[in-house]
Protein backbone atom coordinates (compact mmCIF):
# COMPACT_ATOMS: atom_id res chain seq x y z
CA UNK A 1 0.00 0.00 0.00
CA UNK A 2 1.37 3.44 -1.07
CA UNK A 3 0.32 5.95 1.65
CA UNK A 4 0.97 9.81 0.66
CA UNK A 5 1.88 12.19 4.34
CA UNK A 6 1.46 16.02 3.94
CA UNK A 7 2.41 17.83 6.50
CA UNK A 8 4.40 21.23 6.54
CA UNK A 9 6.62 19.87 9.44
CA UNK A 10 9.32 18.28 8.67
CA UNK A 11 9.96 16.02 12.22
CA UNK A 12 5.91 15.27 11.77
CA UNK A 13 6.71 13.21 8.53
CA UNK A 14 10.04 11.82 9.59
CA UNK A 15 8.25 10.01 12.64
CA UNK A 16 4.83 8.83 10.82
CA UNK A 17 7.45 7.70 8.15
CA UNK A 18 8.98 5.58 9.85
CA UNK A 19 6.34 3.88 11.86
CA UNK A 20 4.25 3.37 8.36
CA UNK A 21 7.53 2.26 6.81
CA UNK A 22 8.13 -0.09 9.89
CA UNK A 23 4.99 -1.60 9.15
CA UNK A 24 5.43 -2.76 5.40
CA UNK A 25 4.17 0.50 3.95
CA UNK A 26 5.29 2.40 1.05
CA UNK A 27 5.29 6.18 1.93
CA UNK A 28 5.22 9.43 -0.22
CA UNK A 29 5.59 12.41 1.66
CA UNK A 30 4.30 16.12 0.45
CA UNK A 31 5.07 19.36 2.33
CA UNK A 32 1.22 20.95 1.87
CA UNK A 33 -1.56 20.55 -0.12
CA UNK A 34 -0.39 21.70 -3.61
CA UNK A 35 2.55 19.50 -3.70
CA UNK A 36 0.35 16.72 -2.39
CA UNK A 37 -1.91 17.16 -5.21
CA UNK A 38 0.68 16.83 -7.74
CA UNK A 39 1.71 13.35 -5.51
CA UNK A 40 -1.28 11.70 -6.46
CA UNK A 41 -1.33 12.75 -10.19
CA UNK A 42 2.31 11.47 -10.45
CA UNK A 43 1.94 8.34 -8.93
CA UNK A 44 -0.09 5.47 -7.24
CA UNK A 45 -1.64 6.43 -3.58
CA UNK A 46 -3.90 4.28 -1.73
CA UNK A 47 -4.09 6.32 1.70
CA UNK A 48 -3.34 10.09 2.53
CA UNK A 49 -2.59 11.66 5.62
CA UNK A 50 -3.42 15.29 5.83
CA UNK A 51 -2.34 17.21 8.05
CA UNK A 52 -5.26 19.79 9.08
CA UNK A 53 -2.74 22.93 9.60
CA UNK A 54 -0.18 23.65 7.29
CA UNK A 55 1.18 26.61 5.20
CA UNK A 56 -0.07 27.53 1.37
CA UNK A 57 -3.11 24.86 0.98
CA UNK A 58 -3.74 23.05 4.22
CA UNK A 59 -5.79 19.68 4.72
CA UNK A 60 -9.22 20.98 4.45
CA UNK A 61 -8.59 22.70 1.15
CA UNK A 62 -6.87 19.77 -0.26
CA UNK A 63 -9.63 17.28 0.42
CA UNK A 64 -11.85 19.36 -1.07
CA UNK A 65 -9.80 19.71 -4.47
CA UNK A 66 -8.87 16.16 -4.12
CA UNK A 67 -12.72 15.91 -4.39
CA UNK A 68 -13.14 18.21 -7.28
CA UNK A 69 -10.49 16.57 -9.92
CA UNK A 70 -9.86 13.06 -8.34
CA UNK A 71 -9.62 10.67 -11.48
CA UNK A 72 -9.36 7.25 -8.46
CA UNK A 73 -10.29 6.62 -5.01
CA UNK A 74 -7.92 6.38 -2.49
CA UNK A 75 -8.42 6.78 1.55
CA UNK A 76 -8.08 10.31 3.34
CA UNK A 77 -7.39 11.00 6.98
CA UNK A 78 -7.08 14.42 8.57
CA UNK A 79 -4.77 14.41 11.33
CA UNK A 80 -3.22 17.11 14.02
CA UNK A 81 -0.60 14.69 14.72
CA UNK A 82 -0.20 13.73 18.36
CA UNK A 83 3.40 13.34 19.72
CA UNK A 84 3.31 9.96 18.68
CA UNK A 85 1.61 9.34 15.51
CA UNK A 86 0.97 5.52 16.66
CA UNK A 87 -2.82 5.26 16.37
CA UNK A 88 -3.28 6.94 12.77
CA UNK A 89 -0.43 4.38 11.69
CA UNK A 90 -2.43 1.43 13.75
CA UNK A 91 -5.66 2.85 11.76
CA UNK A 92 -3.41 2.13 7.98
CA UNK A 93 -1.70 -1.28 9.14
CA UNK A 94 -5.47 -2.08 9.47
CA UNK A 95 -6.72 -1.10 6.46
CA UNK A 96 -3.14 -2.66 4.64
CA UNK A 97 -4.47 -5.83 6.46
CA UNK A 98 -7.83 -6.04 4.57
CA UNK A 99 -6.72 -5.21 1.45
CA UNK A 100 -3.58 -7.47 0.98
CA UNK A 101 -5.72 -10.78 2.20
Amino acid sequence: MNVLILDDIATSRKLLRAQLEGAGLVVVEASDGVEGLARLKAGKIDAAIADVLMRGMDGYRFCHEYGRTRNSEIYLSLSTLPPTPRPVMRSFVAIWARTNT
